[in-house]
């Protein structure tokens, strides 16, 4: 055993002691530490999870509250319709969250403000003049004279509704008689033209059926209805803002949503679906606001009209009629008895459709279900609504207004959802329960009963969040999970002095190899300068002394010094290539070179001392080879030291070539030789600084083990590579590839 390793062994020895015994102190503090963990696990999980609650509830009356805030803010200055557009069904800036599914608004004294109804609207029967142009349109099928009659009505009558009917009849016309650019041009005119001011939701009915007609009309054109067409379609259905110079109308309710249905309908159909995304993604958001506004008036709002008759409907109606009268023609006037019968049969038909209208008219006198829903429902408090689906509602007075916001079950769980803080972790679960003890939100079917307990805020009343544990061995687990931590933390301790005790055990082996590679590194300069040195001293001494024979030894002797010289200058140089190597101060100038010129250098430096002994030199350089990127005279100082690693290494009838060739877009150049070759671990080695196969002093070889280490350096600055290939007793072969340039 040397003495590094044995003084190695004594500092890691050392370094155990020093992590064991403060690994055994902390190990037995873990031990006091975990101890009755889980008698503290239930009053901390109590308190923690109380926590969350309580912020849960305030985060909830926030939230809420933040939006009542928000309606009123929106509602001062603007129409019903428009806080409708602006704050049901979109999603609050600050949450993300929608701010509420449905919106209803009744005045101070219960009247219904928003969404608009129709009462009233329509007349019991329109002028007696529509008779002529019903019959030339649908019996006589005289479309042109239909028409005409149309437009006499609109010009005679001042009223809206009477106007808006007889123009949409003139289209109607038109289109049957095939002159469909005419019927778009009224169409248009109808649809898009100058809304009167205060118009009527009747008369809004009929523009909306000319818009949806506009289109469904160019669609019958070569070209077909535009972008830009369906564009407007789309806007106008989700216009809520009444801006003069729009195109917004008051719709009624069950126009709105017929509206935003068929708007959806053409827009999917279309070609410009994508582009149209934004509008087509609000109309979804505004019909289904809509239709859960018409759910919830027609359950406590007492819609006060019944759903308008469709055109569909109308024109179904009429074609019944005329296949009546058309029958009742045809019939001999000698058959009273079944004259009677179709004319009793008629007179159903046309009393139903009365019916009907006298119902819408009816039920505005009725009173709304709502008032008595209001007398037990308290202000700013959330209730579940009798509705065929989940929904729950809040109402809050401003002003002369009462608001009621609804909302969905899946939209409340997800404004629970956005406050609970740490309720849905682990093995923990949270339920939402309203004031009769139904399910809202969280786990729906908990298997035990709940842990924890508290009351929601001000809105709302009544209403329970609980806190429930999916494992029954929550407590052992949670301590287990502390007693984890308290391990954790302590092989972590351990780690790092282990970490510590590693990174010092490596520093001080560093050390030691540095040391002993200085005294490699003396050692080996020492045995390779001295042998020189004593050489020339004896030359020299015996030249001064006088012992030689005649001139020719003293040549020879002055021979044999300037050959020790020369062996140690190159020893000097490889220890100075060595030092700039180490200090990253090694330069190098790169530039095209021919492979050929450093092959023939190289080759030109050894030449005469290859020729001193029984050496076969060979050289094979292929021609047209691409130039390298090299610094020329670094490669030279390259393929030297192979080359005097082949001489040194081959003891008898030296055989060493050096070839150039071409190889996937590389230059290479090899020496071979036929020397002594290496061992695969020596193969490992080979290039490392100061190793030498033959360690022992009596080595044949000279050297300090540096020349391949720096052959390796100067290669790997080229961003080249170099390889050896040796076995015991059969030679060597190293090849170094550089890129050739393009």
């Amino acid at each position: 055993m040397t003495a590094g390793q044995n003084q190695l062994r004594w500092v890691v020895l050392l370094l155990a002691i020093a992590v064991i015994l403060p690994t055994v102190c902390l190990l037995w503090f873990m031990n006091q530490a975990v101890r009755n963990e889980r008698l503290a696990v239930r009053q901390k999980l109590t308190d923690v999870y109380q926590q969350r609650l309580n912020r849960l509830s305030r985060r909830a009356d926030g939230l809420w509250s933040d939006r009542i805030n928000s309606l009123g803010a929106k509602a001062s200055g603007r129409d019903a319709v428009e806080i409708f557009g602006l704050f049901a069904g979109r999603n609050d800036n600050a949450s993300g969250l929608k701010q509420c599914d449905a919106l209803i608004v009744y005045d101070s004294n219960d009247k219904l403000i928003y969404p608009l109804t129709g009462s009233g609207a329509y007349p019991i029967e329109l002028p007696n003049e529509f008779n002529k142009a019903w019959r030339a349109e649908f019996i006589e099928e005289d479309f042109a004279e239909a028409a005409g009659l149309y437009e006499w009505i609109a010009r005679s009558f001042s009223e809206d509704y009477v106007r808006y009917s007889a123009l949409m009849g003139k289209v109607r016309c038109l289109r049957k008689s095939g002159e469909i650019e005419k019927a778009i041009a009224q169409c248009t005119e109808l649809a898009y033209g100058r809304i009167p001011e205060g118009i009527g939701t009747s008369c809004a009915s009929v523009i909306t059926r000319a818009r949806v007609l506009l289109v469904e009309l160019k669609a019958q054109t070569e070209d077909g209805p535009g972008f830009s067409d369906v564009r407007r379609l789309i806007d106008s259905a989700v216009n809520y803002t009444p801006v003069d110079g729009s195109d917004f109308v008051p719709m009624p309710l069950e126009t709105r949503v017929f509206f935003l249905r068929k708007a959806l309908e053409i827009v999917e159909e279309s070609q410009w679906v994508e582009q149209l995304r934004p509008q087509v993604l609000r109309a979804k958001q505004l019909l289904s606001t809509e239709e859960l506004a018409m759910a919830f008036l027609g359950k406590y709002g007492s819609v006060e009209v019944a759903e308008t008759w469709t055109e569909d409907n109308a024109l179904k109606l009429v074609s019944s009629l005329r296949v009546l009268l058309d029958t009742f023609e045809e019939i001999e006037w000698n058959y009273a008895d079944y004259a009677e019968r179709l004319k009793q049969q008629i007179s159903i038909v046309l009393e139903s459709y009365a019916r009907k209208q006298a119902e819408g008219q009816a039920a505005v006198s009725e009173q709304s279900a709502l008032e008595e829903m209001l007398e037990s429902w308290p202000e700013d408090s959330f209730r579940r609504l009798d509705l065929p689906e989940a929904v729950f509602g809040v109402h809050h007075t401003i002003g002369n207004r009462t608001y009621i916001l609804l909302q969905s079950a899946e939209a409340l769980a997800s404004d629970f959802d956005h406050c609970e803080d740490g309720l849905e972790e682990f093995d923990v679960s949270y339920r939402i329960v309203d004031g009769s003890g139904s399910f809202v939100s969280g786990l729906d079917n908990p298997r035990d009963e709940a842990f924890l307990r508290a009351s929601l805020g001000k809105f709302f009343p009544g209403w329970n969040v609980e806190v429930h544990f999916n494992d029954v061995d929550i407590f052992e687990r949670t301590a287990h999970r502390q007693k984890v931590i308290y391990v954790w933390a302590g092989l972590l301790a351990i780690a790092v002095m282990v970490a510590a005790g590693a990174l010092t055990v490596q520093a001080v082996g560093k050390q030691i190899k540095i040391n002993k590679l200085k005294n490699d590194f003396i050692a080996t300069v020492s045995h390779e300068l001295k042998t020189p040195l004593a050489s020339m001293r004896v030359l020299v001494d015996t030249l001064l002394e006088g012992s030689y024979r005649d001139k020719q030894q003293v040549t020879d002797y002055l021979q044999l010094i300037s050959k020790e010289n020369e062996r140690l200058s190159g020893l000097i140089d490889n220890f100075l290539t060595f030092s700039r190597m180490e200090r990253n101060k090694q330069a190098f100038t790169m530039a095209k070179t021919r492979p050929f010129d450093i092959v023939d250098s190289a080759a030109g430096a050894v030449k005469t001392k290859f020729a001193g002994g029984r050496c076969a030199f060979d050289v094979h350089t292929d021609e047209n080879l691409p130039d390298v990127m090299a610094d020329r005279d670094a490669m030279v100082t390259v393929l030297v030291n192979l080359l005097d690693n082949a001489y040194k290494y081959s003891y008898d009838d030296k055989r060493i070539e050096l070839s150039t060739f071409a190889e996937d877009g590389l230059v290479c150049f090899r020496v071979s030789d036929n020397g002594q070759g290496m061992s695969r671990r020596a193969l490992k080695k080979i290039f490392m600084r100061f190793y030498q196969v033959d360690r022992s002093l009596s080595r044949r070889a000279e050297g300090c083990g540096l020349g391949l280490s720096i052959a390796k350096f100067i290669v790997d600055a080229h961003k080249g590579t170099i390889t050896v290939d040796s076995k015991p007793g059969q030679g060597s072969v190293f090849t170094v590839r550089l890129s050739a340039c393009n």
